[in-house]
């Protein structure tokens, strides 16, 4: 029988084995008669959680299992040991996998406590996306996910639903220059010139006793205002990045 009675997700394998998923016990492996062959837990060593939230059985034969800690991946399902294991280390904003979709290209989608995340099997990439990009914020549910006909990806949340091509989300968005809108010293506005005069030739001399200035600087696309960060140093000074 079953290794634990609150078994939450199911899937099989392609040497026709069932891999059971539970709330607090970790992955049971059986055949189709229902023997045991195997259990995958904490104790073992092999994962951080034994909650299993979903289980997935991609086009290349390889089980992934959403976890309460990291994407688990067997590569090989006849060996447990080798599993490989996603987190945050491995670039996840959050490693509260909640459910598992893989597009037409062989790309595995997941949602998370913390979004939508894409990770590409043949670089191991991950790339998250959050609502800032247009997924729902809050909580996505337990294995709630569906690929239509068409390859559109579907995952539920507890704020709606989820939807959109995986063709067109891209992993990298090409970010527009800076543009320097103004620069203050002490209380004057500009030193010399326009900001766009001043950085022509690709620096601004101030003058020994200018030494506190300000400036303001923006990229002129305003969708990305909220996901574009900064950061600057000061040459000379040293080579640390604020």
């Amino acid at each position: 029988g079953l290794h634990e009675d609150n078994g939450r997700a199911v899937c099989q394998d392609q040497g026709g084995n069932l891999w059971i998923g539970t709330f607090g016990q970790g992955i049971g492996v059986f055949t189709p008669e229902m023997k045991h062959i195997a259990t995958i837990d904490v104790g073992d060593g092999y994962l951080r959680s034994n909650t299993i939230h979903h289980l997935y059985t991609d086009n290349r034969g390889m089980v992934w299992a959403a976890t309460g800690e990291g994407l688990a991946l067997f590569p090989d399902p006849g060996r447990p040991d080798s599993l490989r294991l996603f987190t945050e280390t491995e670039g996840f904003v959050n490693s509260n996998i909640k459910a598992i979709a893989e597009d037409s290209s062989g790309t595995i989608w997941v949602s998370t406590d913390g979004g939508i995340s894409r990770l590409t099997p043949s670089q191991w990439q991950i790339h998250n996306y959050d609502r800032f990009d247009g997924v729902p914020s809050g909580t996505f549910m337990s294995g709630s996910v569906t690929r239509s006909p068409d390859g559109r990806l579907f995952f539920g949340s507890q704020n709606g639903l989820c939807v959109f091509d995986p063709g067109n989300i891209p992993s990298n968005i090409d970010l527009p220059g800076i543009i320097l809108s103004a620069m203050k010293v002490y209380n004057y506005d500009r030193v010399g010139g326009e900001p766009a005069e001043l950085l022509a030739s690709g620096q601004i001399t101030l003058k020994h006793f200018q030494n506190s200035f300000a400036l303001t600087f923006n990229v002129p696309d305003h969708a990305l205002a909220d996901i574009v960060e900064y950061s600057y140093r000061l040459t000379g000074a040293g080579d640390q990045w604020y």
